[in-house]
């Protein structure tokens, strides 16, 4: 977790040796850094064999950004005086009231205008149908640039299926998060295999449930 120092858990490390190590940091009696690490874990202990520096040049995470293709004349606002962050809230709120809805998150375009504080930005709002009436719906509260998403789950969909990555069998979890902006479950493990993968996709759908392995195999 991060913090300063940061807050350490995860996989118990048999061999661990600082010594063998360069470019580690301490404070309050916590030493830390970023290594890759190459060995072997039998289920419930890793033994290092190799420790190099971190890949560099590592893909950082997908941008938040808006699905919808801009449209020809550019993001417009079809009405100015509904687009603060109060006006973005209280469309959120009532988006969230419907038993439909998938998501809600913004793309921001551009930089704050002279006196104000908010960059405009993109309201993205996703259900998972009759996209025409909700966005009719959303424009009685909304008057900014406006992308209106179909996905195939809803967020109480999804928060469930989050919640049951808990009681899982065969998983060992790190930690969990629902992306919005796809629609998806994202869970950190300690090893994904391809049982497990086939496994969720059967339970949930393909590509619903998406492991972030901490360990992958590798050839040495």
């Amino acid at each position: 977790m991060t913090s300063l120092p940061p807050q350490c858990g995860g996989i118990p490390i048999e061999n661990w040796d600082w010594g063998d190590v360069d470019d580690e940091e301490t404070a309050a009696g916590v030493t830390w850094g970023e290594y890759r690490v190459v060995g072997s874990y039998d289920g419930s202990t890793f033994v290092v064999t190799k420790v190099e520096s971190p890949h560099s040049g590592s893909a950082e995470d997908d941008p938040i950004d808006t699905p919808c293709p801009e449209p020809a004349g550019g993001w417009d606002s079809p009405d100015p005086s509904k687009e603060s962050m109060s006006d973005f809230q209280t469309t959120s709120r009532a988006a969230e009231r419907e038993s439909d809805f998938s998501g809600i998150w913004i793309d921001y375009i551009g930089e704050p205008e002279e006196g104000t504080d908010v960059a405009p930005f993109i309201a993205n709002i996703a259900f998972t149908g009759d996209i025409a009436r909700h966005e009719t719906e959303a424009r009685l509260t909304w008057g900014g640039p406006l992308c209106m998403i179909e996905l195939s789950r809803t967020h109480a969909e999804l928060r469930r299926i989050q919640d049951e990555m808990d009681e899982f069998e065969g998983i060992e979890m790190l930690w969990s998060d629902v992306d919005v902006t796809r629609g998806i479950v994202e869970v950190g493990v300690i090893v994904a295999t391809h049982e497990l993968r086939d496994e969720l996709a059967d339970r949930y759908g393909a590509g619903t449930v998406v492991l972030y392995p901490a360990l992958i195999p590798v050839e040495e």
